[in-house]
């Protein structure tokens, strides 16, 4: 006679299974991962996961910081003081040779942070398409002005922050000394504020 088998058994999803409750539960649990449904909610969570970590990295990766050597403030004789507040800069650069590559590829990019302090009793009229990032180890090259700019008003006793981005010209890396250039950007009455450049390495 052929082997007698436990009266007692149940079908999950086309899987047969003798036993306990919860050995019927763990299939119940595999046969769920293995449906279309439970496939798609798994890639789903690792592509949340993922997600998650690339955009904590990138967060990281992005967060503008003290520079590791500047000249100081600026400031002028009616009272405006300029300063860089923090800064950050990176190379765009394809690591992947079957990426074809971008115009910006190998360019760099400094972002600024400045602090601006108005303790005159005049409003200053700070026009940041004046501002200039010149590459002070290659002194031939042409100082950029900002790839966006507006024109902003701090009133007398007010500090205001403003962020800048620039793509220095000829340089190519970060380990290098910048010039931020601040001639005829600060107005007090129409009259320019006298303000020195800052001088200042972004990395060490």
């Amino acid at each position: 006679m052929g082997t007698k088998f436990p009266a007692h058994r149940e079908a999950f999803a086309g899987v047969t299974s003798y036993g306990d409750g919860q050995t019927n539960e763990n299939l119940s649990a595999v046969a769920s991962a293995a449906s279309p449904a439970g496939r798609r909610m798994t890639m789903k969570s690792q592509s949340a996961l993922v997600f998650g970590a690339a955009a904590l990295l990138v967060a990281s990766g992005c967060a503008y910081s003290a520079p590791y050597r500047t000249s100081g403030v600026s400031l002028s004789d009616q009272g405006v003081q300029v300063g860089i507040a923090g800064v950050r800069c990176y190379v765009n650069r394809g690591s992947d040779p079957m990426i074809e590559t971008t115009t910006d590829d190998d360019q760099v990019g400094v972002d600024v942070k400045l602090q601006i302090n108005n303790s005159s009793d005049q409003i200053a009229e700070v026009s940041e398409g004046q501002i200039r990032l010149a590459d002070a180890d290659i002194p031939t090259t042409e100082a950029v002005p900002p790839r966006r700019s507006k024109v902003i008003d701090v009133l007398p006793g007010e500090t205001k922050q403003v962020r800048l981005a620039f793509m220095p010209a000829g340089a190519a890396d970060c380990h290098r000394n910048f010039e931020l250039e601040l001639a005829n950007s600060v107005e007090l009455s129409g009259q320019p504020a006298t303000l020195n450049p800052i001088d200042f390495e972004a990395n060490r």
